[in-house]
This record gives structure tokens, C-alpha cells and sequence, in this order.
């Protein structure tokens, strides 16, 4: 499968808009978040002609192939799998190909483009300019407990050769607190590991805040403060986004995606 520009790299002028991205700033790198108005992104209980359908409307408009797309079967682990060219389009367009039992993906190729899913739990961007590697996770509440985030920099410093010093972070679209009420077990893991400044007990019960959750982690992991990853949207208070929470059954999934440009 070639992985030549002329096939595989829209110009700008190709792009469509993205209604969050999680490096605008970053020259070689694309992402986004779709959004309801995109269609159900999920196999589960989903005709897949029209998930894939979905998927391949979305990238298209966006000047990509969904043949370049690799996806995960999620499970709410730390699993993270190094990605190359053998697994191009594997869980793009049929689920029996997904990678394995696995929450993470990181990579070095170019035109590779990574996708996770997501209707309230977070998608975690990462990308190092300098060493030319990106990764994308999906963590849930039991993901960010066992330091998924932090793992996935370890990762990509350890087997990518990213630098701890420019590695970039984003949190995409996730339930914020306001609407996020956990059960007192969930509440006392997440204190006991993160202390109470991700928590907070109003009348309705006990409110977590993953993202900074997440940010605690990210700063344990790289050993410094983080400053430039802005509180993302929150999936359950925003009308043009699928909500497990709010929307129950009823929910689909988004889809979370990065790629490396190749030049």
C-alpha cells in the first residue's frame, strides 16, 4: 500500500474543518473529534455497512483514505500496541481486524492515521515534532485510575524516542465534572491515588474530574508542570455530542483520530 503524498496527503485547501483539533498550532500533524452530525462512529449495535459508510464520508471530506486507518477493540486497559504500515486499515472497516485488547496506540510512520472511540470518555493526543512520533489513547475512568496517560508517554519516550522536554498533550472532548457523579469506591480509588483536588461532593454525590486527573498523571510522569493542554469540551453538555451519560442506550460514538503528514 503506497504511503506516497500524492495519494494520501490533502492540501489545506482540501481540509474540512474540524469542530475541535488537538494541535492547530503543530505544522506536519492533523487531528480532530468528529461530531454527531458525522454519523455513529461504533460497531456495537450498528450495521457496519453504515459505520463504514460513516467513517469513510468523515475522512474523505478531510482528504484521507479510511484504508490508512487503524483502530483498536477498546477494553478500558493500558494496553498500548506499537503501530506500523503491516496494520494499515486494520479495525477500519470491518471489526473482526481490530487490534487487540488495546487503549493505546502509538507510531513513528507517516500517514498512518490513528483512531480511537469516544462518548464521554477521553481521548489523549500526544506529538513530539522532534522525534516525528505521535500516539492516541482512549481512557476511561478505569484507564486514567492505572495511569494510562503517563504510560503512554513512557512509551513513546521509551520505545519511540520522543523527548519528555517537546512532547506535546491534548485531552479531547470528555465528561466534565458538573456532570460526572461517581460512587463512593470509585471516589476513594481516585483520592487515595490522585489526593482530593480531582474530586468534589456536592448535593447530588460525588463529582470526578478526569482531566485533572490527567493532568496529575501527565505531571508525575514527565516530572514538570503542564501547562499548555486547555480543559477540553465536555461531551455531555454539548448538544452536537454523543453522551453515554446523558443519552444512555440512545448514545453512539465519536471518533477520535491523528496522523503524522508525511513530507
Amino acid at each position: 500500500m503506497n504511503l506516497s503524498q500524492e495519494n494520501q496527503v490533502p492540501s489545506d485547501a482540501q481540509l474540512v474543518p474540524t469542530p475541535w483539533e488537538p494541535f492547530p498550532d503543530l505544522v506536519g500533524f492533523r487531528g480532530g473529534f468528529s461530531a454527531k452530525s458525522d454519523g455513529g462512529m461504533s460497531w456495537a449495535g450498528a450495521d457496519i455497512r453504515d459505520i463504514v459508510r460513516n467513517r469513510r464520508r468523515y475522512f474523505e471530506r478531510r482528504g484521507f483514505d479510511l484504508s490508512f486507518c487503524v483502530g483498536a477493540d477498546q477494553v478500558h486497559g493500558t494496553r498500548i500496541a506499537v503501530i506500523d504500515r503491516r496494520h494499515l486499515g486494520r479495525g477500519a472497516m470491518n471489526p473482526a481486524t481490530r487490534i487487540p485488547a488495546t487503549d493505546g496506540l502509538i507510531t513513528s510512520c507517516a500517514g498512518i492515521v490513528l483512531t480511537t472511540l469516544h462518548a464521554d470518555c477521553a481521548s489523549l493526543f500526544f506529538a513530539d515534532p522532534s522525534a516525528q512520533v505521535i500516539g492516541l489513547a482512549h481512557a476511561g475512568w478505569r484507564g486514567v485510575l492505572a495511569g494510562l496517560g503517563g504510560k503512554m508517554i513512557e512509551r513513546l519516550c521509551g520505545d519511540l524516542r520522543a523527548d519528555p522536554a517537546t512532547i506535546r498533550i491534548a485531552v479531547g472532548p470528555v465528561i466534565s465534572p458538573e456532570r460526572y457523579v461517581v460512587g463512593r469506591e470509585v471516589a476513594d480509588a481516585f483520592r487515595d491515588r490522585f489526593g482530593g483536588q480531582v474530586l468534589s461532593e456536592c448535593e447530588d454525590g460525588i463529582h470526578l474530574d478526569i482531566y485533572a486527573a490527567l493532568m496529575l498523571d501527565f505531571e508525575q510522569t514527565l516530572g514538570r508542570e503542564v501547562r499548555d493542554v486547555p480543559r477540553p469540551p465536555c461531551t455531555a453538555s454539548r448538544s452536537g455530542l454523543w453522551s453515554y451519560r446523558r443519552d444512555g442506550v440512545l448514545s453512539r460514538s465519536m471518533m477520535a483520530w491523528l496522523t503524522r503528514i508525511p513530507f
